[in-house]
């Protein structure tokens, strides 16, 4: 029974890299990116294990201020009860890579905002991740987040 229920748990932590067997790859690296977003309604070790079976070993995460980590890195500053409200995405696929581009709304576990837990003035980023295939399984190499500015009306004093 005990080795019934430690199967069942590690299946459900690596579904993320099973569950790539269709047809259609970008179908497939859709769903990789989803589960990637979904790290944040995770906390711990799981989030962590689910992650390294996602992102590549020299993967790189670029923040919307331009600080740079490395997978470990951000491995270890994942603290969950975030969640990541994702629209506007779009899977490009060249080959044995693909691109997915997308839009995304930070808010944390308290209800607090990006803009409200950071001194920026945003809380939507746009983010591209890079996908390479790599032993039959799409992982994240790259990450880039860009913030949104709010768009501001100028308005002009006409003499």
């Amino acid at each position: 029974m005990r080795v019934m229920i430690s199967f069942a748990v590690l299946l459900i932590i690596f579904s993320p890299v099973i569950s790539q067997t269709s047809s259609n790859p970008a179908r497939d690296v859709l769903s990789v990116d989803r589960d990637w977003a979904s790290w944040s309604t995770r906390k711990g070790e799981e989030a962590r294990t689910i992650l390294n079976t996602i992102l590549a070993d020299d993967y790189c995460f670029t923040g919307p201020g331009g600080s740079v980590l490395t997978k470990s890195e951000y491995l270890n500053q994942i603290s969950g009860g975030t969640s990541f409200r994702t629209e506007d995405i779009e899977v490009r696929q060249y080959g044995e890579a693909a691109l997915v581009t997308g839009r995304t709304h930070l808010e944390f576990s308290d209800g607090v905002t990006l803009r409200r837990q950071y001194p920026v003035n945003f809380d939507f980023v746009r983010y591209t991740n890079v996908y390479v295939k790599q032993s039959g399984k799409w992982r994240l190499v790259s990450t880039q987040f860009s913030p949104v500015f709010e768009q501001v009306a100028l308005t002009h004093n006409r003499i």
